[in-house]
């Protein structure tokens, strides 16, 4: 998943935007207070998404990528730049910013 990929579900079309920030509360509410560290040392971010076009979702529409996001940063590049701290931002020519 890639941030900017476009995706169909219904009638209604989405954008991913970021990756979720994991948040303590699901250790909470899994009573794994070890939760939030495991999702991020896996790898496995959640995402936002914005509505794109409004319409009906109904809970077994398929979801269909409708259009890839333009740069090559997936929400779990994106998501291991905020958490983790041998990220690799330094050695990734695509992230280095342009005041660095």
């Amino acid at each position: 998943m890639r941030i900017g990929d476009r995706h169909r579900i219904g009638e209604a079309e989405f954008e991913v935007t970021q990756p979720r920030v994991t948040c303590y509360r699901v250790g909470m509410r899994l009573n794994e207070p070890r939760m939030a560290f495991l999702l991020v040392a896996h790898h496995r971010p959640g995402f936002y998404l914005r509505v794109i076009a409004e319409g009906q979702v109904r809970a077994c529409d398929r979801i269909t990528r409708t259009r890839t996001g333009r740069g090559s940063l997936t929400v779990a590049d994106t998501d291991a730049l905020l958490y983790l701290p041998a990220s690799g931002f330094r050695t990734r020519p695509h992230c280095v910013p342009p005041w660095a």
